[in-house]
């Protein structure tokens, strides 16, 4: 999973759309609106929400995969 902010000065969305791509369809891009670099502290609500979706979606997979 990447989770990116949308207004990250250090390295721009262009590249985590680009990583996203390089790691192929198992990868899951998130960007956060009004967010930088340090997403988690400036939007953790929304961080802490997208987690918790992949999260939640990788447990759903696990278990698909044990059953």
């Amino acid at each position: 999973m990447l989770i990116w902010g949308d207004e990250d000065k250090l390295f721009d969305i262009e590249l985590a759309k680009k990583m996203n791509e390089q790691l192929g369809e198992n990868c899951y891009l998130q960007g956060i609106p009004k967010a930088g670099h340090l997403l988690h502290l400036e939007r953790p609500c929304a961080y802490n929400r997208q987690l918790g979706r992949f999260l939640a979606y990788v447990n759903s997979q696990e278990n698909q995969t044990t059953s």
